[in-house]
This record gives structure tokens, C-alpha cells and sequence, in this order.
């Protein structure tokens, strides 16, 4: 089944991005309270062994994803709170990670994916722009 996906502003990404990391930045920020990642899903806790990741590593790369990471925004069907993810591609080391996230409450950081790619992906909608584009 896909879901019906959507491309989110340039303007709408780079705020979901900053809001990431005030969240993190914050002097009240506990990972344990903050940060959910699925490890119901087996592919996610594949790949956390496979690249000898925990779940800080996991928010280190969260924080590092920058608007050219921004896939597409696809609704959370399991909840009716209208909050969507957004899906990001990073290459880490020599693997290709989908990561799938959302933000509750402007202050719980959801990853429902942080796993290998299993599809190939067609263009990102912001490749070509760069961290001084972001400010435009």
C-alpha cells in the first residue's frame, strides 16, 4: 500500500528542521523523554546493528539532515493528530538510510524509520539548494 504523499514548502522544511534543534538544544531536552525511535520495526533494529548505532547516534543524524535531505511528507495513518512525517534520505558511510520522522507536541522528536532504503527514490525536491539558500 503507498501512501498518499506530498511535498512540503521549502519554508515549511527548514522550520521542522529548526524546530529539531531547539528541541535538542534545549537545557530541559532528555532523550529518554524526547526522542522515540520504532524498535518494533525489525528493519530499523537491523540497521542499528549494522552500522553499531544507539539511539544518540541516531539523533546526531537527525540533527545533521539539512533541506537537500527532504524526500516528501506522507500523513501518519496509525493517528489522528494530522501531524505528518516527513521522510529524509541520508548516505551514511555506504548505506542509503530512509529516516521517516515527525515532531509532537513542538517537543517529542517521533522516528517512526531509520532503516536502509528498500526503494529507489525519484528527485529531491531541494537538492540543489544549500545552507544559504535556506535563509531566502
Amino acid at each position: 500500500m503507498f501512501l498518499e504523499y506530498f511535498i512540503a514548502s521549502k519554508e515549511e522544511i527548514k522550520a521542522f528542521l529548526e524546530l529539531i534543534k531547539k528541541i535538542v538544544s534545549s537545557k530541559q531536552f532528555s532523550i529518554s523523554t524526547q526522542m522515540v525511535l520504532d524498535l518494533n520495526k525489525p528493519e530499523n533494529n537491523i540497521t542499528l546493528s549494522d552500522l553499531e548505532y544507539d539511539i544518540k547516534n541516531v539523533l546526531n543524524e537527525i540533527k545533521s539532515l539539512t533541506i537537500s535531505n527532504y524526500y516528501q511528507s506522507v500523513p501518519d495513518l496509525n493517528r489522528k493528530d494530522d501531524i505528518p512525517y516527513h521522510v529524509f534520505f541520508k548516505n551514511i558511510g555506504t548505506k542509503e538510510i530512509y529516516i521517516k520522522i515527525k515532531v509532537k507536541n513542538n517537543k517529542i522528536i517521533i522516528c517512526k524509520s531509520f532503516h536502509r532504503a528498500e526503494f529507489s527514490h525519484g528527485k529531491f525536491p531541494y537538492w540543489l539548494l544549500w545552507e544559504g539558500e535556506l535563509n531566502d
